[in-house]
This record gives C-alpha cells, structure tokens and sequence, in this order.
C-alpha cells in the first residue's frame, strides 16, 4: 500500500556485489528509512549452529524517496542483546547517507563520505587496473596432491625440472613473502610426456584414483581438455610462467597484506597477484597498498565479508592511484622498508618510523594532510 512499511533481515551481499545491480536500482526507487548492518554477528542457527551469513536489516517506505538513510555499521552483539535492558539507542550510533547518491552501482554506505570523496574525486587519479594487470592464481584441483614441501620433493626424489616455487596466503605478509616456508608445485604443463620423469610419474600414478576423481575433473578429462594428470585450470599460466617479480595479496584479509614476490612464484585460486604495467610504478604502488590511508580506503568503499576485506579482481580494480610523477620519495621509503625487514623482520621502532612517512607521503599525494586525518583512518586499525 502507499506509504506502508516493510521490514526484514536478508544477507547484505546485495549492497555491494557487481551482480545485485538491478536489485539497487530497484530499491533505490523507494524511500529507505534505515539499514543496520549486523555484518559483526551470526543471527541464524541450522540445527544448533550459528550460519556464518552476514546480514542486514532493511526498513523501506513505499513511497518516493525525499529523505536521507539512516545507517549503521559495525554494531556489537551487546548492543543487540542489551537495548532494552539498558535502554541504549541505536540512534546514538546512526549515521545519515543521501539517498539520491545511490542506485545502481556498488552503495558505499559510510560516515566518512567527505574524506572518501576528496580521495577520489578532489584529486586526479587513475583506477588500479588503468596502470596494473590484475590476476588470480592458478586452480590445481586436487591442490594436496600437487603442493608439497621441498622436504617431501626430496624425499620423493621429484624432478626439478616439473617443479615450481608455489606460496600459500599464509605466506603472504605485508610488505614481503615468507620465502622459508614456501612450498613447491608439480607443474603439469611442464611434463610433455610423462615417461621422461619417472619419480614424478611414480608419485602421480600412486595419486591417480584421487586425481580421476570429482564431477568436474571426469568432465575434463573425458572432453580431453586436460590429461588425467593436469592440473585442473591453467588460469594466467603464461603470465606466472614469464613474471619474475610481483605484488600478491590473499583474497580474503582482516587487514591488507600485500608482499612482494621476487621468485616467481605460483599460487592457487585464493591469491591474487598486481603486475604494473611499467615497472618502474612496482615499489610506489606496494607502499600505496599497504598504506593506512588506502586500507581506510578499502574498509569503506572496498568490499567485505562479515570483519574479512575480500580483495578479488572488481574491487582490487577500483582502488584509486593518484595521477602523480612525483613517485621517488614513496618509493624509496618501500624500498628502505624492504631492506630493514630483510635484516630485521621482527616489528622495531625502525620500521614503524618508516611506516609513519610512507603513511604520510601518500596522503600528500592525495592532497590530504595526515595528522588530520589519521585519527579517521586509524579508527579500524588492528595491526
């Protein structure tokens, strides 16, 4: 009915998922009264067992909108459970969003609209992937049988010439790949017949059953897409096989980990790997990733699951890079940075002075004074 109400909890993925837009074009035709983001808390039980779903609360009015959202994000579960009993007011914790700003792109609902918008409207910039290739790692299939320590390749007695450096999202820290736990792949692609490498055949002969196993395994092999023992996708194979250096960053995060791989390195489904296309730009856009400023950046306009960013290819594209030559000074710092951790990984007043600059060179190239920023963008920060 005109003017009459709704109310419900539904997961919230259709805020900002690529693929919910003519659902947020459609809502943006009516008036929202208010969204409560419960992204913190499991609501739902299956049997006795809280489902890990993030969702929201959505109050809409049937009628034109005229009026701003009232928004909240971040709640506690206390909050919930103790509002009547304390007589807390969510009111306290709403912020107001303008309605006419939303339809059917990504809605990025947050207090620091202001800031958000001098990053990346005030100052001239560039989208990540106008000056970056941006790439998932490959999809091994039966990822336990092809991964394994150089412990157990030895021991296997392995070919070299198959195997290849392959690094887990463990491995990734920010700023750098933990290179000692690295773990090496057998690297089908690299075997044109299997009879020439007879210890990795032996090895992959004994895993055969496991490897012929899974729907989608028989349904490639039996299309003669693959061989029995191939990997089952070669995603960006030729780029992992010619770069020697990049940026990787795990898919999903608390915080932004971008390291830096200078061992050529391959990586499953669950990494992401940042190419610039000059490489000069590789170090200024390491120090401009792991940046509190674009990790602030990310918190707000980026995309999340529950208290997770997930940095996959869509959002990963859109991160804004200032149009700037004035690119040394940042990637100088990166490079001291890396040179520092190298000799002395563990975190020392050293590092966290030379995280401090880095923090403030890039809010200079965005036009923003960091000391008046900082407490903003800090408010996440859990480093």
């Amino acid at each position: 009915t005109e003017n009459g109400l709704i109310s419900f909890v539904i997961p919230n993925y259709w805020i900002e998922n690529k693929f919910a837009d003519l659902l947020r074009e459609q809502l943006s035709k009516y008036q929202i009264l208010e969204l409560i983001d419960l992204s913190n808390m499991n609501i739902f039980k299956d049997n006795g067992k809280w489902l890990n779903v993030s969702t929201c609360i959505l109050t809409m009015e049937n009628c034109f909108p005229s009026r701003s959202i009232k928004v909240a994000k971040n709640i506690s579960k206390i909050v919930i459970e103790n509002r009547k009993e304390k007589n807390l007011a969510l009111e306290k914790i709403f912020f107001e969003v303008n309605q006419t700003t939303l339809g059917k792109e990504k809605w990025v609902l947050s207090k620091h609209a202001k800031l958000l918008n001098q990053i990346e409207i005030n100052t001239g910039y560039f989208k990540l992937n106008n000056i970056a290739h941006i790439f998932q790692g490959l999809s091994p299939g039966v990822k336990d049988i092809f991964v394994i320590t150089k412990a157990e390749s030895e021991k296997l007695s392995l070919e070299t010439d198959v195997l290849v450096p392959f690094m887990t999202n463990k491995d990734i820290k920010k700023w750098i790949i933990d290179d000692e736990k690295q773990k090496l792949a057998i690297l089908p692609s690299k075997i044109d017949d299997l009879d020439r490498f007879p210890y990795t055949q032996l090895y992959l002969e004994q895993n055969k059953t496991r490897l012929l196993q899974g729907p989608d395994r028989q349904k490639l092999i039996k299309s003669k897409k693959i061989r029995w023992f191939d990997f089952s996708v070669y995603r960006n194979l030729e780029i992992f096989s010619k770069i020697q250096t990049k940026i990787m960053t795990p898919y999903r995060s608390i915080n932004p980990r971008f390291g830096l791989d200078s061992n050529n390195s391959f990586c499953a489904t669950d990494i992401y790997a940042i190419l610039p296309k000059f490489s000069e730009d590789l170090y200024f856009l390491l120090g401009l990733l792991n940046s509190n400023l674009m990790k602030f950046w990310y918190s707000e306009a980026g995309k999340r699951k529950g208290l997770m960013l997930e940095f996959f290819s869509d959002p990963l594209k859109k991160i804004p890079v200032p149009q700037t030559k004035d690119k040394e000074t940042l990637t100088n710092l990166v490079k001291e940075i890396l040179n520092k951790i190298k000799h002395s990984p563990e975190k020392n007043d050293e590092l966290n002075e030379i995280e401090k600059q880095i923090n403030q060179e890039v809010a200079r190239l965005y036009d923003l004074n960091y000391s008046s920023i900082e407490s903003i963008i800090n408010l996440n920060k859990s480093d």
